[in-house]
C-alpha cells in the first residue's frame, strides 16, 4: 500500500463527515508517476492498493474500524476481482466511491468505483473493484452480525447481487476441483 497515501488518508479522514454502513464513502485522488506501469496508466495492482485506501476510510467514517481494534478484531480479504473500463492516465483526477453492497453469515462484500472525467469531460466510470472479506479475531472469522450488533448497528443485509452470486459460485467451483492444475515443461520437447 502506498505509505504516504495511507498516512493522509487517515490524517484527513477525521475532516469528511462520518457516514453509515449503507453509506457510500469518497475519496478524490491524483494519479502518480508511481501508479503507472509500461503503458503510461495505472497499474493493476495499484487499484488494488488504493481500493484499500478507500476501504480505511469508509471503516474509519462509519465507525467499524474503532469497534474492529477495541475488540482486537483486523480486517482481512479473502478475494477480489478488479473490472477495468478505461484507463487512468497520469495526472488525471479521480473519484474512488467504496460501499459495502452486502453480507452473509461469514463474508461482508465491498465494491470500490473509480470515476474520472474522459476527454470530453464527462465522468464516466474507469474502473471497478470488489471484495469479498471480513474481520477475523483470535477465535477465527467474525460473523458481520456479530461485528454490527458490537457497533450498535441491526440491520440485515440488502440483497446481495446475482453477480456476486456468480462470482462466489464461481470460486467454489475452482476451490472444489481436485486435480492440481497441469503445468507446462520448459524445454521439453
Amino acid at each position: 500500500m502506498p505509505w504516504a497515501r495511507l498516512g493522509l488518508t487517515l490524517a484527513t479522514t477525521a475532516t469528511r463527515s462520518p457516514i453509515g454502513i449503507h453509506d457510500t464513502g469518497e475519496l478524490v485522488g491524483l494519479v502518480l508517476p508511481s501508479d503507472l506501469d509500461f503503458n503510461r496508466h495505472v497499474n493493476n495492482g495499484r487499484y488494488l492498493s488504493l481500493a484499500d485506501l478507500g476501504r480505511i476510510d469508509w471503516f474509519v467514517r462509519t465507525g467499524m474500524l474503532r469497534t474492529a481494534l477495541k475488540n482486537q478484531w483486523r480486517p482481512i480479504i479473502a478475494s477480489g476481482t478488479v473490472r477495468y473500463h478505461r484507463p487512468l492516465k497520469l495526472w488525471q483526477p479521480y473519484r474512488l466511491d467504496s460501499s459495502l453492497v452486502g453480507w452473509g453469515s461469514r463474508w461482508a462484500f465491498m465494491e470500490h468505483r473509480f470515476f474520472a472525467n474522459n476527454r470530453d469531460g464527462e465522468e464516466k466510470l474507469f474502473a471497478t473493484v470488489a471484495i469479498k472479506g471480513a474481520f477475523q479475531g483470535r477465535e477465527g472469522v467474525i460473523e458481520p452480525a456479530r461485528l454490527m450488533a458490537a457497533m450498535g448497528e441491526q440491520h440485515d443485509s440488502p440483497p446481495i447481487p446475482a453477480w456476486i452470486d456468480d462470482w462466489q459460485q464461481g470460486e467454489n467451483r475452482w476451490k472444489a476441483m481436485e486435480e492440481p492444475v497441469q503445468r507446462l515443461s520448459v524445454g521439453a520437447g
